[in-house]
């Protein structure tokens, strides 16, 4: 039995439609308890399906990227009909989320959603694979606000030769073709690079591409910079702007490469968070999860909670700041300065209310003061030594100072349990 193979007894649920993509219907079903997308595989005129679907099957079990929708497997179900079963992504996808205007949309957010899927991009273009359909359907938001690429149907490996390049099928969807796609020029990897310029016009405005909006038409079918510019939402980073418009050159040589888009968009990314003009929500990319509420100005990371000590092991390493300080202990006059034993209590329970101080008075004989011959002599003129049982705020306010010595031993904690 093959690993990839699903039986399609094993697929359960109510199989509810979620859309179409290409060469077939897409369901949401379960499988072992797992929800799952299931794409049915349709006959077609104008495509040769089988070929398409073996590609797209092949390309989606070999891709694995942490923005690219994951494979899971092909299932046959008794009549014939062909299934490829993926994981299902619960929020919709970028065109849905740009055009319902209730939902928010900072800068933050949106150049998280550029990175994404230039990661993905870039991924699958040092693989020599061009995907052909980039558009805002094919881009899935999960719960997390991080997007991924799906819908290989299109997608194939780029062309070896001239010769190859002259066979390749012109597809796609209108509003995100290339110019050499539409004129029916040999094309490559760049032309997912104007698609994707398209995308970051849409994400800059929050328009979504149509009839009306970033139309393009012959001889050129180039895009007019003065609408984007007309159209960007306010506080939109010029240099944004800028990428989108390069991305979309009628020149496919003068395109960025998914390399040189990353490093713009780090920068750009970088220039939204210094501004510090949003709240800090966590959205979209890795980064931006650990951008909390509260976390104090100019933060980007939320303060570390103290830890509840254990059995006494880096106590001051993580409650210094709340620990009582030594100097503001009340001493009397004629009793020398707190000393501290150097191992840890020996009992764990709480602290105890009260100190018990066992002061000497000077001129009394006690003959278990008297040191042992092993001891060091006491120093002449010293004032004596206060004993006591110490609290655990007061033992790890003093050993801040000796765990500096015996290093990091944050990992002691429990180590025995």
């Amino acid at each position: 039995m093959q690993f990839d193979l699903i039986p399609y007894e094993d697929l359960k649920g109510d199989w509810h439609k979620l859309g179409s993509g290409s060469f077939g219907n897409v369901y949401k079903g379960t499988y072992l308890g797992t929800d799952v997308a299931i794409k049915e595989v349709l006959p077609s005129t104008d495509y040769d399906v089988r070929k398409y679907f073996e590609r797209e099957w092949k390309l989606m079990r070999e891709a694995r990227h942490p923005n690219v929708v994951l494979f899971l497997g092909l299932s046959y179900a008794p009549d014939g009909r062909v299934f490829i079963i993926s994981e299902f992504i619960e929020n919709g996808n970028l065109r849905q989320y740009i055009f319902a205007k209730s939902k928010p949309f900072p800068w933050r957010l949106r150049l998280s959603f550029c990175i994404d899927i230039a990661r993905a991009l870039a991924y699958l273009h040092a693989r020599k694979c061009v995907h052909r359909d980039i558009k805002g359907e094919n881009l899935l938001l999960t719960s997390n606000g991080r997007l991924k690429i799906t819908d290989f149907g299109f997608a194939r490996i780029t062309p070896r030769s001239p010769e190859e390049a002259k066979r390749l099928t012109y597809c796609g969807t209108d509003a995100y073709m290339s110019p050499e796609i539409l004129m029916g020029d040999p094309f490559d990897l760049p032309t997912d690079v104007f698609s994707l310029g398209v995308i970051y016009c849409e994400i800059a405005c929050r328009r979504v591409a149509d009839d009306r909006t970033f139309k393009r038409a012959a001889p050129m079918y180039s895009l007019d910079p003065r609408e984007l510019y007309a159209l960007s939402s306010p506080g939109c980073p010029p240099e944004l702007i800028q990428l989108a418009l390069d991305c979309c050159s009628v020149f496919p040589a003068k395109r960025p490469s998914m390399v040189e888009v990353l490093s713009r968009l780090s920068a750009i990314e970088a220039q939204v968070l210094a501004r510090g003009d949003e709240d800090l929500k966590p959205v979209g990319t890795i980064k931006f999860l650990t951008g909390v509420a509260g976390a104090g100005a100019g933060s980007r990371r939320p303060r570390q909670a103290p830890r509840i000590p254990s059995f006494g092991m880096g106590v001051g390493k993580d409650i210094r700041f709340s620990a009582i300080r030594i100097e503001d202990i009340q001493v009397p006059p004629r009793v020398s300065p707190i000393d501290v034993p150097a191992s840890p209590p020996s009992e764990y329970g709480e602290e105890p209310e009260t100190l018990q101080v066992e002061a000497a008075i000077e001129g009394e004989d006690d003959a278990d003061d008297a040191p042992d011959e092993q001891d060091e002599p006491l120093v002449p003129d010293q004032p004596a030594v206060v004993k006591r049982t110490p609290s655990w705020a007061e033992y790890g306010s003093v050993m801040i100072g000796r765990s500096s010595m015996l290093g990091d031993r944050s990992g002691w904690s429990q180590a025995g349990t």
